[in-house]
């Protein structure tokens, strides 16, 4: 039997394919670390006798790896279409057994993805967000603490560790050193804690528009905490993408200047301490690159800052978004 930690192959599935319905499908497409977002599981999209096609999710057996894609099937459970996509097939795995836990749902390369966002798909990401802030998320996930949800994340590791963004180009360290601090202190009125489902991972990557509605993907990160961590995320990432700002989450709404200077902390952090190999997966590199940029552009706006002074360049050797 194969290693069910690793996924490289279609192959690798074939123990499990009869049980799953998919043992005439072939692989049309294999989704890769160079799509601009990271993943431990296997992704395949394929295409079965009939000519309908589906989107399959492998994940190792051990460690996180497993659970995570057994928190996605959760959620998809939970919410059902069409906020997320159709599930058509679910396996669970088990770490004594070594098997992966493999989910198949709908395949939703027809819909709208990426960048360029207008107006309606940002609102659309908007409604899917607050229908998804109503539901109560099954107990057992993860639970987000309330200032640090993600660890170490954030502008006091930031301040502490200035070299590594200042490096990058996002922020130098005049600026870093004058106003830092106060987005620090401002990052801290936001408690992540509460009895909300989050996503825990909602770049652009991961949702896309169908009808009026976002369709959210990847939910192997889902947790419990305060859903509003869902609009500032989603608000930072389309504006990393050049779609209209304030759509997701509006500067006239009280929390959004304290969701602002949080997530440049979020989002500045991953690309400073990131701990993959930026040559070998360039395009993640770019991707967090620019939403890094785009994250302190935001801050700067909503606290009234003057933006890096190295901001401008970085943007441009980023490049605008693409998959």
């Amino acid at each position: 039997m194969p290693d069910p930690a690793h996924f490289e192959h279609w192959e690798d599935l074939r123990p499990w394919l009869v049980e799953l319905g998919l043992d005439g499908a072939v692989p049309v497409r294999r989704l890769t670390n160079e799509h601009g977002a990271y993943s431990p599981a296997g992704r395949w999209i394929v295409e079965l006798d009939d000519g309908e096609r589906r989107f399959v999710k492998a994940m190792r057996a051990r460690a996180v790896g497993r659970h995570g894609v057994e928190n996605e099937h959760r959620a998809l459970e939970l919410l059902g279409v069409p906020w997320v996509a159709q599930i058509h097939a679910w396996r669970a795995g088990s770490e004594q057994h070594e098997t992966p836990s493999v989910l198949v749902v709908e395949d939703l390369s027809d819909a709208a993805w990426g960048a360029p966002l207008d107006q309606a798909r940002a609102d659309g990401l908007r409604r899917t967000l607050d229908h998804v802030a109503t539901v109560t998320p099954p107990g057992d996930l993860a639970t987000l603490t309330a200032q640090e949800p993600f660890r170490g994340c954030g502008w006091p590791r930031l301040l502490e560790r200035s070299r590594a963004i200042v490096e990058l180009g996002v922020v130098d360290q005049a600026w870093i050193d004058e106003h830092g601090p106060a987005l620090a202190d401002a990052a801290t009125q936001v408690d992540c804690s509460g009895s909300g489902l989050v996503h825990g991972d909602l770049w652009l990557q991961n949702w896309c528009s169908r009808g009026e509605h976002a369709v959210l993907v990847d939910w192997t990160g889902a947790s419990i905490g305060n859903p509003r961590l869902n609009h500032a995320w989603g608000e930072c990432g389309v504006r990393a993408a050049g779609g209209p700002a304030g759509r997701v989450l509006a500067p006239t709404e009280p929390d959004h200047d304290a969701w602002a200077a949080w997530m440049s902390g979020l989002a500045c952090s991953f690309v400073a301490f990131d701990d993959f190999d930026r040559a070998e997966h360039h395009n993640l590199h770019l991707t967090q690159l620019r939403e890094a940029c785009a994250s302190i552009r935001w801050a700067c706006e909503a606290h009234a800052l003057p933006a890096p002074a190295s901001l401008a360049a970085v943007e441009a050797r980023a490049g605008a978004w693409r998959p």
